[in-house]
């Protein structure tokens, strides 16, 4: 893959995401159909129930912002984080592996490496009494380091204050 870290914009929308999926996985919790996909170096993830749709997408994909409700480029490599009823998520870059915290179940995916070190995408979650957690890593090796992007977000399938803007 030719994507660069600095390429990638945290993006929420209700449109649907055409890309490859490279892997997914669908699961069912409180009454939220859940799917995490791994698409190319990115992900994104889909909650949806009754008339509630929302995509968390991490990904190089322009356009993706004309139809986005929140688009955040993250050009500067610089952490960013966003809190909204319901939903939190958190974004950092690293030039150092950290430890990722346990996980119910995870995805990942390796693509062909041109370099020592293995490009790769890992979804990992955890289901809650309330809510759900997701954790992800994208590891791009370049020329003279590697950078490792993380995210962290946590969704409350109850939160009575949830954005309706989500509603479809």
């Amino acid at each position: 893959m030719s994507q660069k870290p600095t390429d990638l914009a945290l993006t929420l929308t209700q449109t649907p995401i055409h890309a490859r999926i490279y892997a997914d996985r669908h699961l069912h919790i409180s009454g939220w159909d859940v799917r995490f996909a791994i698409i190319g170096e990115s992900h994104f993830v889909h909650l949806c129930r009754d008339d509630t749709s929302l995509y968390e997408v991490l990904a190089c994909m322009p356009g993706t912002e004309n139809t986005a409700r929140y688009h955040h480029p993250l050009r500067d490599g610089t952490a960013h984080h966003l809190n909204r009823p319901g939903y939190t998520v958190r974004v950092w870059f690293s030039h150092h592996p950290e430890p990722l915290p346990p996980t119910d179940d995870d995805l990942v995916y390796a693509f062909p490496a041109a370099t020592p070190i293995t490009p790769e995408t890992r979804v990992g979650w955890r289901v809650q009494a309330r809510s759900m957690q997701w954790w992800t890593l994208h590891i791009y090796p370049q020329r003279h380091q590697t950078t490792y992007v993380y995210s962290r977000s946590t969704f409350d399938f109850f939160n009575e204050k949830r954005d309706n803007s989500w509603k479809v």
